[in-house]
């Protein structure tokens, strides 16, 4: 067969199906190096993060929550709410049931797995009270 013999029912030759298979595969790897080469844009508008409008009795306190609540918490998964929970039982065994171990967000780094990062993003989303609070006062002495 001769380049110049038809090679195909609708009248190509060798050649010509030659250089349509490279021009083909050229524009699909221009295409593919245009899309994984150029960066992809976010828009700006979309917030990821938390709402800052959030009240204290939306906020989760780590010293009581369990975990249903923590698992909401942005970056924390069952693994991780658990072992806040399991560090907390630990220190409660230690320190008296009515002890708070988390008296600031940056108090979760003693959690393996939470560090100063994780904290700044949890600050606003978190509330803590004080270990000692006070009694209500008998309105009749």
């Amino acid at each position: 067969m001769t380049p110049d013999e038809t090679y195909c029912p609708w009248g190509w030759n060798k050649k010509n199906l030659t250089v349509l298979c490279f021009l083909g595969l050229l524009l699909a790897g221009l295409s593919g190096y245009a899309l994984f080469t150029r960066p992809f844009f976010v828009d700006e508008s979309l917030s990821v993060e938390p709402d800052p409008a959030l009240t204290t009795i939306d906020r989760i306190d780590p010293n009581r929550a369990g975990l249903p609540e923590l698992t909401c918490l942005p970056g924390f998964g069952p693994v991780r709410a658990q072992a806040l929970i399991d560090y907390r039982n630990s220190f409660r065994k230690t320190h008296g049931p009515d002890s708070h171990p988390f008296k600031t967000a940056g108090d979760l780094t003693r959690i393996r797995g939470i560090g100063p990062k994780t904290t700044r993003k949890l600050a606003r989303l978190l509330k803590f009270q004080d270990e000692k609070q006070p009694k209500p006062q008998n309105p009749n002495p």
